[in-house]
């Protein structure tokens, strides 16, 4: 072999050689890209998630809040309801005391 058809044999070879690399590098790129492109797809998809998450745990929190509110209200409400009745049977006994005070001569039992 001449070193002249060597040369040429070597050249087309290193030719070979970075167009492999080449082709090799514009895979990686579009592999990062690719990759690049999926991430950001993920982490907005995991950013929707949270967002209906939190939306979830908002409207829960508010269903509890207001279950809450209910039980306080039927209970303090029962508790004015009973105190009511207590003071109601209470009354006559209470304006006899008062009578009593005021009207002299008034004794307990006598009306």
């Amino acid at each position: 072999m001449k070193s002249g058809s060597i040369l040429e044999a070597v050249a087309r070879h290193e030719q070979e050689l970075i167009g492999r690399i080449e082709s090799v590098e514009r895979e990686a790129e579009d592999l990062l890209s690719a990759a690049r492109t999926e991430s950001v797809r993920l982490l907005e998809d995991s950013l929707r998630k949270l967002e209906q998450d939190s939306i979830e745990l908002r409207r829960q929190a508010e269903i509890a809040r207001e279950a809450l509110r209910t039980d306080l209200e039927r209970k303090y409400q029962a508790e004015l309801e009973r105190r009511r009745a207590e003071a109601q049977q209470k009354a006559p006994e209470v304006v006899r005391e008062v009578i009593s005070l005021i009207v002299p001569g008034r004794r307990e039992g006598h009306r």
